[in-house]
């Protein structure tokens, strides 16, 4: 039953009493229910019926008005987040939110914007897509939406103002950014397909490359047709693939199931989910003749490989049907459930946990076991266990999927990264793309030695906050020794010190200038090839995927990786 506040009138403060009367009836009958049905239900309506008092008292006497619907919510949100991250209640409110955020709303003009010099400004033009077609690239600056000036607007509202129902039309004025030019256009919105493949290509001549992000309904359709595709365009015929799920945070168990079906054969075991009830238990076994069950597979795999991407490559593991190279996964094995609540509330729930075909779990943390803290420790290493795949490799439970070449992921220094994060990358690239018409091919191009001369300028030019994290610390000192009236003993060396460190931020642009090439490289790229240009940029100095070209042209390497440790 539904309980509501308390008011200070008297027909209110009746209500409420006969609202709390209703309340210890309810507990009442759940108790004598339960005392029929056995100690376990007895326990359960026993705390009912506490938590029911409890609120009904202080719905009666706390001192400030107070909301039992959120006291109620917050209880219930407290109770989920002491089982894990995953089981969370959906209420009516956000099913609907949900619904009306996307029921007509899946056209656009394909752009992303920025706020670059107080402008709203395109930050990626997608090739191929009504805003490119209508001649928008990177670097315009959008001026104004159906008449209306953008000025002061955020980048959600533009965002807000473009989308719409797929066969509409958008009015955009822009100043187009090589030109000078301001031009108007009605641009018809399109129907917003998200790609989950959204780059394939031949690395050489054997070598396929597949980029997949996300486990959506269509995602092994659409990676079947890039295996399709990169067969045809092959002139030596495809020998290996490369299948990228660095950064896929999972999705649908039967797309991860399905996808595997492509290397294995119909009737493989790929995973068995086990719960607490058996009739919620499944056994998850191909269906479909093999797609490919010779060619040569790697898998590249990061810390944000997570949940149905650690299924296929864990399975693929297992099966010693290819070989993994990266950075151990996540570790997510648990699967969740939506179920019907009352009241059109819905609650997602962790119901099960996954099994690949050696029969390991592979999830890392440990939610049954949390600290007094609340905070949560990976499984312990005493605690996990040994298995073997099908070739007898020996392989870990508890912590995600080790892969079978490791590589370290590089730390982006923070020059780079504040770089990045206040749009001088994007800024310089802009001006570049009007300075030079054309570049070598998106895999070929790299700033020259003046070009990287031309951005050091550049940057000389902005006003942006560097702050490392040494000079951080000599600020929380300086604040430390102030509070204690000892700052006039090291004022001397701690002044020296600083203008050193101010000194550093040119360093550190020489220090760390390969990572900021590869930056430098991908924006300006992505000016005159878009993603797809990024992605192919980016082959030059990809570790993992080198790695995976080199052991998949290598026969003995790759079968000895496979072979019984």
């Amino acid at each position: 039953s539904t309980i509501y506040p308390s008011h200070m009138n008297l027909k209110q403060n009746i209500f409420t009493s006969k609202k709390s009367l209703l309340l210890i009836i309810i507990s009442a009958a759940l108790l004598g229910i339960a005392a029929s049905t056995g100690s376990l239900y007895f326990k359960h309506a026993k705390n009912l019926d506490i938590y029911a008092s409890v609120l009904k008292e202080v719905n009666t006497y706390y001192v400030d008005d107070i909301s039992p619907t959120k006291l109620v919510r917050k209880s219930i949100e407290g109770m989920c987040k002491s089982l894990d991250p995953y089981t969370v209640l959906l209420s009516e409110n956000d099913i609907t939110d949900y619904r009306l955020n996307n029921a007509d709303k899946h056209g656009s003009i394909g752009i992303s914007v920025c706020n670059w010099n107080d402008s709203i400004t395109i930050e990626m033009v997608n090739f191929n897509s009504a805003a490119y077609k209508s001649g928008l690239r990177n670097g315009d600056i959008i001026l104004a939406i159906g008449g209306e000036n953008v000025v002061h607007k955020s980048t959600s509202e533009i965002n807000k103002s473009l989308t719409g129902s797929p066969g509409t039309a958008v009015n955009i004025s822009f100043l187009q950014n090589n030109t000078h030019t301001i031009i108007t256009k009605n641009i018809i919105r399109e129907d917003e397909e998200t790609k989950l493949v959204p780059y394939y290509g031949l690395i050489d001549d054997e070598t396929g490359y597949i980029k997949f992000t996300s486990f959506m309904e269509n995602g092994c359709k659409e990676i079947t047709d890039a295996i399709d595709s990169l067969k045809l365009q092959s002139k030596k015929g495809l020998k290996n693939i490369v299948l990228d799920v660095r950064g896929n945070g999972g999705g649908l168990l039967h797309e991860a199931v399905n996808i595997v079906n492509l290397f294995v054969p119909k009737g493989t075991l790929i995973v068995n989910t086990k719960g607490r009830l058996l009739s919620i238990q499944r056994t998850y076994i191909t269906k479909n003749e093999v797609k490919d069950n010779q060619i040569k597979l790697a898998i590249l795999t990061n810390h944000n490989s997570a949940s149905a991407s650690e299924i296929v490559s864990g399975s693929i593991q297992d099966l010693d049907r290819g070989i993994i190279i990266g950075q151990k996964t996540y570790g997510k094995g648990l699967v969740q459930d939506v179920k019907k609540i009352s009241y059109g509330n819905q609650f997602k729930v962790t119901i099960s946990k996954y099994f690949i075909p050696s029969g390991r779990c592979i999830q890392a943390l440990d939610y049954t076991n949390k600290n007094k803290d609340g905070s949560v420790n990976k499984v312990a290493d005493s605690t996990k266990h040994l298995f073997s795949t099908k070739n007898g490799r020996k392989v870990s439970d508890g912590g995600g999927i080790e892969p079978d070449i490791k590589t370290e992921e590089s730390e982006i220094a923070m020059i780079t990264k504040t770089l990045k994060q206040q749009n001088l990358f994007f800024g310089f690239a802009i001006q570049y793309f009007k300075q030079h018409s054309s570049i070598n091919s998106a895999k070929e191009f790299s700033v020259t030695e003046q070009d990287y001369k031309n951005f050091i300028i550049y940057l000389s030019t902005k006003k942006y906050n560097y702050t490392t994290s040494s000079a951080k610390k000599i600020i929380e000192l300086k604040k430390s020794l102030e509070k204690e009236n000892y700052q006039t003993i090291a004022a001397k060396e701690l002044t020296a010190l600083e203008t050193k460190l101010q000194q550093s931020e040119l360093a550190d642009l020489q220090k760390h200038k390969s990572e900021i090439i590869i930056e430098l490289n991908k924006t300006i790229v992505g000016f005159y090839y878009q993603q797809k240009g990024q992605t192919e940029n980016s082959f030059a100095t990809d570790n993992e995927l080198k790695e995976a070209i080199l052991i998949l042209h290598d026969d003995a390497k790759y079968k000895q990786i496979l072979a019984i440790k």
